[in-house]
């Protein structure tokens, strides 16, 4: 048996602009400010995008952050056409200090839900509580509920 037959080969990129380049050259990444009441379910609907999917390509990036600021999304474009754009999740963050604290002390989070707030067991993502009308009856819910 040959030297060359025992060398283990290593996976390496190939060289060229095709296989590695600076980002500004392969995909854009747009910044969306939906209305403060859309949800992330309303941005994962092609249609959401139909005013702007001209702009978009695949592997495009669309930064999320709704009015108010109450959570933080960062989607792939998957597709585009003149109808609307296929978008997938890669990071979703919910930025309300509130929900973020009482999240992590009690193992339930609030969750927007359309034009409804509602209240998430952690563990299992289950729903316990909905139809509250606003963020705070949800934190109330779970303070009162998580006392020792």
């Amino acid at each position: 048996m040959s030297d060359q037959a025992q060398v283990k080969r290593h996976p390496v990129i190939p060289s060229g602009a095709k296989f590695f380049q600076a980002g500004v050259h392969a995909h854009n990444v747009y910044v969306a400010r939906p209305r403060y009441d859309d949800t992330l379910q309303d941005v994962l609907q092609p249609e959401y995008w139909r005013h702007h999917c001209g702009l978009m390509r695949a592997d495009d990036f669309i930064e999320v952050l709704p009015e108010g600021s109450e959570w933080y999304a960062r989607l792939l474009v998957l597709q585009a056409d003149k109808f609307g754009a296929r978008v997938k999740v890669l990071q979703h963050t919910s930025l309300s200090e509130q929900a973020v604290a009482k999240e992590s002390a009690s193992g339930f989070k609030a969750d927007r839900n359309g034009r409804w707030w509602r209240v998430i067991r952690t563990a299992d993502q289950s729903v316990v509580k909905g139809g509250l009308t606003e963020e705070a009856e949800a934190l109330a819910w779970i303070a009162e509920n998580t006392k020792a």
